[in-house]
């Protein structure tokens, strides 16, 4: 969706009023408007998008701190995606708090000494401190060097804190407990600043701190392995993640499913599915209600136990399972966490019965284990979604399309960007 841009009513000097292009607010006052002042030649001026993009001071101060904060990006521009106008850092500086402008200041530093000395070598960052620090010399000989920042010895080659008397060469015993413990951990080095990088969650693909993307499976830049860091985050237990997301925006449509469904039987499911990790989100209130709730293709349970963590309902219990990882074809035939297999999103693509059959029946142990007082639900996004419809009408038709019975009740059914499988 494209920024709502306000309608230019002028006075002798410019805009009365406009609207701002991230929280839309319409009619603000002119004074709430943001203004990127350039200092050239000591006289400053408003350095303005061609399109004249109007943004107010609390958004573009919000976006501020995402991207320096979150994203650590030293180069922030106007919000606008095909506008390239950059911010002036003075301008924003009554904006942000002194701990997010300092920050940004740091940024530029080092994007400054990655563009004069490129990404290869030259730099390392105190392990200490994680300050930036810039072998000037360019000599690979030199291994002791003292942080200017917190004092502290280390090796400019191992990247490994030392002490002051410490007699140290690259392959002492202190070096190998550090390996052991990066191998141990499954730590990988940057391949471009040589930083030990842990991943808590997420791809594989990781941007270090330096700039570079690289391959935390492999170790390699990223664009030379991405097919197989994609497949092998796939294939392995997945840790969890979630994607950042700074607006989130939920309809909860409660649907009843009426009417007999025409089941079919099409492509055969892997004769033993292995689901993951189910995550389980405990009432804060009286347990009225349980809802199993199913994540989309290529996510896990734990991305719905974030959010559904945070959200202000006291009395439902939420269960989270994970899906199986199997090929998709939709996906390429490469290996990733789905609920059954399917070749596209027409109406008329063939469905694998076996898988929905098989998901059904999980969803169905994990509410077997609820009181019988407590009323119970299923919801779901995207294939999560497929899933819960069908589970509803299973529950309608009292049996699976194999035959077998289904055995709950289901008093509601949440569905967010789904459709019903073979409708």
């Amino acid at each position: 969706m494209g920024n709502i841009l306000q309608q230019e009513h002028k006075k002798t000097q410019g805009v009365e009023n406009f609207t701002c292009g991230i929280c839309l607010k319409s009619r603000l006052p002119v004074y709430k408007k943001f203004r990127n002042y350039s200092n050239n030649n000591n006289e400053e001026e408003t350095k303005e998008c061609a399109s004249k993009h109007h943004f107010c001071i609390k958004c573009i101060a919000k976006y501020i701190q995402v991207r320096v904060s979150d994203y650590g990006r030293s180069v922030t521009k106007c919000p606008h995606s095909n506008c390239s106008v950059g911010f002036e850092i003075l301008s924003c500086r009554s904006l942000v708090s002194t701990q997010v402008f300092v920050r940004w200041c740091d940024l530029l530093c080092e994007s400054e000494i990655q563009a004069k000395f490129g990404r290869q070598g030259r730099r390392v960052y105190c392990p200490c401190c994680s300050e930036v620090i810039l072998n000037e010399c360019g000599d690979d000989g030199i291994t002791r060097t003292t942080c200017p920042s917190c004092h502290k010895l280390f090796c400019l080659r191992c990247i490994i804190p030392l002490t002051d008397q410490e007699r140290h060469t690259c392959n002492s015993r202190d070096d190998l407990v550090f390996l052991n413990t990066a191998a141990r951990k499954g730590w990988t080095r940057c391949p471009s600043c040589n930083q030990s990088v842990e991943r808590t969650f997420g791809c594989n693909i990781i941007e270090c701190r330096c700039g570079n993307e690289f391959c935390y499976h492999f170790g390699n830049h990223a664009f030379k392995c991405y097919p197989r860091a994609i497949e092998n985050q796939a294939r392995e237990e997945l840790d969890p993640f979630m994607l950042s997301v700074h607006f989130i925006f939920i309809g909860f449509a409660m649907m009843s499913i009426m009417g007999k469904p025409e089941f079919m039987n099409h492509k055969p499911v892997p004769a033993s599915l292995e689901f993951g990790r189910t995550y389980v989100v405990r009432p804060k209130g009286k347990h009225q209600a349980t809802v199993v709730w199913l994540h989309d293709l290529g996510a896990n349970g734990f991305s719905s136990y974030q959010l559904l963590e945070a959200l202000p309902i006291r009395n439902i219990k939420w269960i989270c399972p994970t899906a199986p990882v199997q090929p998709i074809e939709i996906a390429g035939g490469f290996s990733s966490t789905a609920w059954f297999n399917m070749p596209d999103y027409s109406e008329d693509a063939l469905i694998n019965m076996e898988g929905l059959d098989a998901s059904v029946t999980h969803v169905a142990k994990l509410l077997s284990k609820e009181p019988n007082y407590i009323k119970l639900g299923v919801g779901g996004f995207g294939m999560g979604s497929a899933i819960a419809l069908y589970a509803a009408a299973c529950a309608v038709e009292g049996k699976l399309s194999n035959g077998r019975p289904y055995p709950h009740n289901l008093s509601a059914v949440v569905s967010i960007s789904g459709w019903l499988p073979m409708a």
